[in-house]
């Protein structure tokens, strides 16, 4: 069964498809394109600024909430291959929540559109080491961050530098997926009740560049060995998120490895 995908940058969606986790499934998330149902809230006519509680004659002045808000902003994409190994293991994706409600990691979902991978939380627990792992992830607050780590080696102390409970490493706990250091399109999935997901930030990059996927700017950053790509601080909407002009190359080391950026932390001003 398939459904074509039309996204428009900056309007939410609602996806209503089935999610089948296995390990080995080929199945991409298809959805139908449709507006997220906004409430209506009608303000009295003698103020349309606020709320009024008809029975109780109260004023609810509280702004309302935005809920978990979450953006990728930080890219490691071509790490150099540990000696001994033949893979580039210390790929990562950080999530960070520019909302004001935390959210469970475990909810979560990092589409590869040309491949129809899949990064997540493993659903199916396989050994007591990993039970807990997964029990012991922490909610993503407000503020906060999270890692999805391919695989930690010693050559890149990664997780050394991490809290526990704040990043997954998906490839020794599920399957090992590479992210291409030519082309690819993640897209951050929030897993909402049965057979609901809701789009937050989609990122990518086209012929070795971090692109616009929108192609209006033009601007292109070259993917470079060792070098995370990192989202500028100050931007926190998925629509400035989209331009290259708004990231940057990390400069600074987080540990005695080879790969500079800052997993888990705020770009830093010295970020080009």
């Amino acid at each position: 069964m398939s459904y074509a995908v039309k996204i428009r940058r900056g309007l939410p969606l609602v996806l209503t498809a089935a999610l089948f986790i296995c390990g080995g499934c080929n199945l991409a998330i298809d959805v139908e394109n449709h507006p997220y149902p906004q409430p209506v809230v009608e303000p009295p006519e003698e103020d349309a600024g606020t709320i009024v509680d008809a029975e109780t004659d109260t004023v609810d002045a509280s702004p309302p909430t935005k809920g978990p808000v979450l953006l990728i902003t930080e890219l490691m994409i071509r790490p150099s291959t540990p000696p001994g190994e033949s893979r580039e293991l210390g790929e990562y994706i950080e999530i960070y929540n520019a909302g004001d409600e935390p959210i469970d990691p475990r909810d979560l979902v990092i589409e590869l559109l040309e491949t129809n991978d899949r990064i997540y939380v493993d659903r199916l627990i396989s050994s007591p080491e990993e039970e807990a792992v997964v029990t012991g992830l922490r909610p993503i607050d407000p503020g906060g961050y999270f890692i999805f780590l391919r695989q930690d080696d010693p050559y890149y102390e990664i997780t050394a530098s991490l809290e526990e409970g704040t990043y997954y490493e998906y490839g020794r706990w599920h399957r090992s997926i590479p992210l291409s250091n030519f082309s690819r399109t993640l897209r951050l999935l929030e897993i909402r009740g049965e057979f609901q997901f809701h789009i937050h930030h989609e990122v990518g990059w086209r012929q070795g560049y971090l692109a616009d996927l929108d192609e209006i700017s033009q601007t292109r950053l070259d993917i470079r060995e060792n070098i995370a790509f990192g989202l500028r601080p100050d931007v926190t909407d998925s629509v400035k998120a989209a331009d290259p002009n708004n990231w940057c190359y990390h400069l600074q080391r987080f540990s005695d490895g080879p790969l500079l950026g800052s997993p888990g932390r705020r770009t830093p001003d010295t970020c080009l």
